[in-house]
């Protein structure tokens, strides 16, 4: 890119990690009427689609779909970043948009990218007369959606120019998305502002069954509360590597709420729901970050000293009001759905402090 170096300093630098002069004694100086005017960008034209979340037990896990990309419900919106990079007298310049942007639908399968479609590809990236060769540079888009910037949640961050979003689960099964990102690299002379992103899930769907094993059959058992505890609920998601970092938190999610209690089988695995999940039973997922558990261990100690995954369930068996706990484990990997099945027993039932509930 042909420009002075001061020149694109002053316009650029609200999309700028660095710049610098060439010397200490350079000087800008700006009256009101030489103020450089805001950024430019040249219109975008933005379609989607979805690459579908894997599911084990389906005849065939491939397939890409045009939009509704969200798993299982129609996507109103999503966020877009962009980075391109220059190198000029040997120093490298990275470019993005520090705000972020939203890219609304308007219901005809386009996207509109700001107000009024007021943002759009970057024009220093774009040719002009003076420098056609801008054409052909690279410019990185990363779009992500079902985000929520607030909290942890914080958007775009670019380390080292490692581009990631940090991104916390919400520990209300009922209130989860599912986190979908993508990834797409071109040049204006190629795409002319033509974009299709295909989005990835990039969190793991969890469905949950449960029923009384053969060896509690007799006994007349409904539960009325399940939580899930000791999940990592925090993480980075770097798009470059397509992978998690930093996975921290110790968060529970209610898998069964009150309202939807239910007398437990011993020949078949009945769904569990949460809150208003009962009504949609395609909903009833669990999304998590993907990861490992390792289950308390109840002769190690109580589980209120551990930081083993346990489930804690509220329960009426043969008419006492009982709680208990059972260790839980397992991977589970990104963008895929995994069936989880609870078989509840006399060695898988615990009290708090590790021993059996069901002795005899």
């Amino acid at each position: 890119m042909k420009h002075l170096k001061l020149v694109l300093c002053v316009f650029a630098f609200p999309f700028i990690l660095s710049c610098s002069s060439d010397s200490d004694s350079d000087e800008i100086i700006e009256t009101p009427s030489e103020k450089p005017a805001g950024p430019k960008y040249l219109p975008l034209n933005v379609e989607v689609g979805e690459i579908p979340m894997k599911d084990p037990t389906a005849s065939s896990n491939t397939g890409t779909h045009r939009a509704p990309i969200t798993f299982l419900s129609d996507l109103s919106n999503f966020y877009l970043n962009y980075i391109y990079e220059e190198k000029e007298e040997g120093e490298m310049y990275y470019y993005y948009n520090r705000e972020v942007w939203t890219a609304d639908n308007d219901g005809k399968g386009r996207w509109t990218v700001g107000d009024s479609g007021q943002y759009g590809w970057p024009e220093n990236a774009a040719p002009t007369t003076s420098f056609p060769e801008n054409g052909k540079i690279p410019v990185t888009w990363y779009a992500y959606a079902n985000y929520d910037v607030k909290g942890d949640n914080v958007g775009f961050q670019v380390n080292d120019n490692d581009p990631y979003i940090p991104f916390t689960v919400e520990e209300s099964s009922t209130s989860q998305k599912d986190l979908l990102v993508s990834e797409k690299t071109d040049t204006w002379d190629s795409c002319k502002g033509n974009m299709y992103f295909l989005f990835r899930h990039v969190c793991s769907a969890l469905k949950f069954h449960i029923k009384k094993a053969t060896n509690v059959k007799e006994r007349n058992i409904t539960v009325t509360e399940v939580k899930l505890h000791n999940v990592k609920n925090h993480g980075q998601f770097y798009f470059k590597s397509k992978s998690w970092a930093s996975l921290s938190g110790a968060g529970y999610y209610t898998l069964l709420s009150s309202t939807n209690a239910f007398n437990l089988s011993s020949t078949e695995y009945r769904a569990m729901y949460a809150g208003t999940l009962s009504q949609d039973t395609e909903n009833a997922y669990l999304f998590m970050l993907p990861q490992s558990l390792s289950a308390w261990n109840p002769a190690a100690g109580p589980v209120t000293s551990t930081t083993g995954a346990y489930l804690e369930l509220n329960f009426i068996m043969d008419g006492q009001n009982l709680t208990g706990y059972v260790p839980f484990q397992g991977t589970f990997e990104q963008g895929y759905k995994h069936n989880v099945n609870i078989n509840l027993g006399k060695n898988s039932l615990y009290h708090a402090d590790g021993s059996k509930i069901i002795s005899e």
